[in-house]
């Protein structure tokens, strides 16, 4: 059972299979490149050394038409990635985050 606090990676994930097999394959990919902190929080998973670099949330479906089996992941990079897999990228320099 979740509670404050006390979150867990299945807990987020509850009830939904296919996007816990699609974080376990992030997170695989992730710990490859090197010793990495992963914490659960309420609505996210994070990735990060010194600092984190890596979020894996549930997409917001009802708005985003996205798939129940998707999941959202997120990497702050600082530069703007072309690749045909990236179906929204924001930009956000501080004050307001722009969608492209």
């Amino acid at each position: 059972m979740k509670t404050p606090g006390n979150w867990t990676i299945e807990g987020l994930l509850e009830g939904r299979p296919e996007a816990l097999k699609l974080l376990e394959a992030v997170r695989k990919y992730i710990e490859s490149l090197g010793p990495v902190k992963i914490e659960a929080a309420k609505t996210q998973v994070s990735f990060g050394v010194k600092t984190k670099f890596a979020w894996v949330w549930l997409p917001q479906m009802w708005t985003k038409k996205r798939p129940d089996e998707s999941i959202t992941l997120t990497f702050g990079v600082g530069r703007r990635i072309e690749h045909d897999s990236i179906t929204e990228a924001i930009h956000d320099r501080g004050d307001k985050p722009e969608t492209f």
